[in-house]
């Protein structure tokens, strides 16, 4: 405070010039377009070549972006950990918590896949999306997995309204969340194409993968049950 207090008039001519205050004299001057999220993180690897201890926004640009990104990729392998974890409690058993984790990976894969395709990258601005994604994505194999304990064969699940509610409930979902696509912010519009598709890709897997995967459990269990001894009791 004292400081503070005792600051005096600052001269013009004792300013230097921002340019030399902002280049260190005798360094390598390197020019790029940084609107281009290679062309920066190429030209923070030359920068920093050149003089280690470099800083400046491009270099805080791209190791902030890369932190976010590990933090989100940690953060989403944690989430479908603990979500299968969780549904084999609730569950009782692996095989269920195992078919309401498939739709979900697919999901994530298929939404990786097409991202690349359609050259839409993840970036630290969208990829906070993905430990969302797997919160919101579990849930419509969740609804046909414990429906379909309380239903006695496969055909009567698809014949009720639980099939009908999902897919209501998902389109719902990929409607709300598809507003933020038209978003002027760039962050913003990216997160909403990215959880769209991929409420899309997951409303698709348990509608249509998920039947088939409890088809084929069902054949299996039956052939188990059909294979092994009968338990005659003393």
């Amino acid at each position: 405070m004292a400081e503070a207090r005792s600051a005096a008039p600052v001269e013009t001519p004792k300013v230097a010039p921002q340019s030399t205050r902002m280049v260190k004299p005798g360094a390598p001057k390197f020019v790029r377009d940084l609107n281009d999220n290679a062309a920066m993180r190429r030209f923070v690897q030359e920068v920093q070549g050149a003089d280690p201890g470099a800083t400046g926004a491009p270099v805080e640009l791209v190791i902030g972006s890369d932190v976010v990104v590990d933090a989100c990729l940690k953060a989403s392998l944690g989430a479908l950990i603990l979500t299968i974890l969780l549904h084999a409690l609730v569950l009782h058993g692996w095989v269920d918590a195992l078919l309401v984790a498939a739709p979900l990976v697919l999901a994530m894969l298929l939404t990786l896949a097409t991202s690349v395709l359609i050259q839409f990258p993840l970036n630290f601005a969208n990829i906070i999306a993905l430990p969302l994604l797997i919160g919101l994505n579990n849930a419509y194999g969740a609804y046909l997995v414990v429906r379909r304990k309380h239903i006695d064969g496969l055909d009567p699940l698809l014949a009720s309204s639980t099939p009908r509610a999902v897919l209501f409930s998902g389109m719902t979902a990929v409607a709300s969340f598809g507003t933020l696509a038209v978003s002027k912010h760039p962050g913003m519009a990216g997160m909403g194409v990215l959880i769209s598709l991929s409420l899309t890709y997951a409303l698709a897997s348990a509608l249509i993968v998920l039947p088939a995967l409890m088809a084929a459990v069902e054949r299996w269990q039956a052939r188990r049950a059909a294979g092994s001894p009968p338990n005659i009791n003393p």
